[in-house]
Order: structure tokens, then sequence, then C-alpha cells
């Protein structure tokens, strides 16, 4: 039995909770976000590993019945092709952790095109090109692909676009946290959907909430923490 009311650095404990057993996971609370992240990410006392450190967001659409993992929505500004690939292992562990034995990869761009000017289409087809090569093995990955090409099976036939993840992605990967952001936020806001997110790359899942995160956010949010932690 442990208690976070009687120190002046509740995060700091916390995190010293999770190193010495005590715990097996963290859930952002009534603390402000650079307080716990000082906490994880210090490199003598966190809770670092070699993982690069993301939030990922599973969401549920339910007129569709599609649901799907996004990554990074919360962290990495920038993320390099190095990153990316620290990334995608997480998300490939947490949909496998979810049920999905191999799942498909997508990796987000504004066009299936590879082209010079958009340097995130280039990103993507080096990506591809290094899971194909076995640095991400057990699971299809294609890019570059637009949102519709990764989400709907409908667009890919329009545009005859085939591949292994063509409108059935299990992931997608965006270049970078505008992109990510923009897109989870929207989706959040104007469709009918579900949802609930955990960072991943740390000795544990962090469950870690926004101010306006309802309820139900929260319990989807600590239930996909759990399964994580239930391998």
């Amino acid at each position: 039995n442990f208690s976070l009311l009687d120190t002046d650095e509740p995060a700091v404990a916390a995190v010293a909770a999770v190193r010495s057993g005590r715990a097996k996971m963290l859930m952002k609370g009534q603390i402000a976000t650079p307080a716990l992240m000082r906490a994880v990410l210090d490199s003598v006392s966190g809770l670092r590993t070699d993982r690069v450190v993301c939030q990922i967001p599973l969401v549920e659409l339910r007129p569709s019945e599609r649901r799907f993992l996004m990554a990074d929505t919360g962290i990495c500004i920038q993320p390099s092709v190095r990153q990316k690939l620290n990334i995608l292992t997480s998300a490939v562990n947490l949909a496998q952790a979810l049920g999905a034995e191999t799942p498909r990869v997508a990796l987000m761009a504004a066009s299936e095109t590879v082209k010079e000017s958009m340097p995130e289409t280039l990103e993507a087809a080096e990506i591809a090109r290094r899971a194909a090569a076995g640095e991400l093995p057990g699971c299809p990955v294609q890019g570059p692909l637009s949102f519709d090409l990764a989400f709907a099976a409908e667009a890919s036939e329009k545009k005859q676009i085939s591949g292994p993840v063509a409108g059935a992605a299990d992931v997608m990967l965006f270049p970078n946290l505008l992109s990510a952001n923009l897109t989870i936020k929207a989706i959040m806001y104007t469709a009918d959907c579900r949802f609930g997110g955990v960072l991943c790359g740390a000795q544990c899942p962090v469950v870690f909430m926004s101010r306006a995160d309802t309820t139900a956010t929260r319990l989807n949010s600590l239930a996909l923490a759990a399964r994580l932690v239930a391998g």
C-alpha cells in the first residue's frame, strides 16, 4: 500500500512506484503534463527505455465498424525515419495485444505518389522498403497512402490502388505531430466514434489524459493500458 498524497512530487513518487514493482501503469490525473513527463523521462530515476515514447490512440468509428491505431498523436513533433520505425514497433505490439496477429500498417501522407516536393512521401517509401527488408517483421506495411486509401476499401477500388493495406489499415503512422494531432481531433469532434489512448515506449503504459476527455474516454484508455500490461 502506498499513497501519492503525502508527497510534494506525486509524479516522481508514482514513477518510483513503477520502478519498485508496486505499480504496473501510470495515469495522468490533476497534474501538469511537463511535471509528469519530466519524471517519466528522467535519465536516472525515470522510466526511459531504448524505445521512443509516443502517444497511440485506438479509434473506433461506429457507423463503419472500423477501428485503427494512430501514431504519434501527442509527443514526437517531427520524428526521423529511425524514430518512426521505433514508433511503429510500439504500435504493432499494441495492435497484436488487441488481437491483430498481423496488423496492416499504413504510412500516411497527402498523396500515394512519391514526390521530391513532398518529403513525407519519400520517408514513407523508405520505411516501407526497410520494413520489407525485415526491420518490421510480422506485418504488411504500405505507403505512402492518403487517409481515404488507408481507411476505405471503396476509395482504393475507385483509385485503383491495390495492396495488402489499402482500405484496411489497422495502424496509421503519420508523418509528424501536426498531421496526426489535427486528424485525431477532427475525428474526435466530428465523427460518431469512441476512442482511448496510451503512451508507449516507457517501462510501463502511461494513460495520458486530456482535460477535455470524457469519462468514457478515460475508461477506454485505462482498458487499453490494462491490455498492454496483461500482454
